[in-house]
């Protein structure tokens, strides 16, 4: 076993929540796009909450707003 260590909770779900926000940002900017998940619905409803956003708010607020979350991830990472 060549150094490699096992991953503590904590790290793994950091890691999940890194991909989840990489996959809201994608999502809403397909939905920018004009784009709709199959069933119809839309992710800003279910997000909005989350990073304290107005429903009605662009999606380029939006987009911005998780990109800031993604960014603390990365910059937390780099700290380490």
């Amino acid at each position: 076993a060549g150094g490699e260590q096992m991953k503590s909770q904590k790290q793994i779900n950091e890691e999940i929540e890194f991909f989840r926000l990489l996959q809201i940002r994608g999502m809403l900017k397909l939905e920018k796009a004009g784009m709709t998940h199959s069933s119809g619905l839309r992710i800003r409803p279910k997000v909005n909450k989350e990073f304290g956003l107005k429903p009605k708010d662009s999606y380029d607020k939006f987009i911005e707003a998780v990109q800031a979350a993604i960014d603390k991830h990365i910059e937390k990472k780099r700290a380490i």
